[in-house]
């Protein structure tokens, strides 16, 4: 991945269909700095549960570099599941497999749910600041 790669979880995407002012969201300021997009194939699922806009879908995951969730993920998952369980700060489940996704790539992770994710002490959280 380039240094401009950037994970983006689903409620990024959520963020930008359900707004009417597109121009201020981060999906539409990522596209417009360039940024190289990335998704873990969790953030698909995710997202492809509640979406009802088939030409809008096409366009953004070919866009969208798709990233397939593995072994390695699948290991470091449980392993930040048992820390934070120690710690009684578990997160939904899906939410591991996506900053596993981050923290093994080493792809800092964009997402709304900053308090859910900002509980694992490994994960890199986008700088919001390069988009101003």
């Amino acid at each position: 991945m380039g240094n401009r790669a950037v994970l983006i979880d689903t409620s990024i995407l959520i963020n930008y269909f359900r707004k009417k002012d597109k121009e201020n969201t981060f999906l539409y300021k990522l596209f417009e700095k360039d940024f190289d997009l990335v998704v873990s194939v969790i953030t698909l699922f995710e997202y492809k549960l509640g979406s009802k806009d088939e030409k809008f879908d096409d366009f953004i995951f070919n866009n969208i570099k798709i990233i397939d969730f593995d072994k390695s993920q699948g290991l470091l998952a449980s392993r930040l599941y048992k820390e934070l369980k120690k710690e009684n700060k578990v997160i939904e489940f899906r939410d591991f497999f996506i900053a596993s996704c981050s923290i093994f790539l080493s792809i800092p992770l964009l997402t709304l749910n900053k308090n859910h994710f900002e509980r694992i002490k490994k994960i890199e959280m986008f700088d919001e600041r390069l988009l101003n």
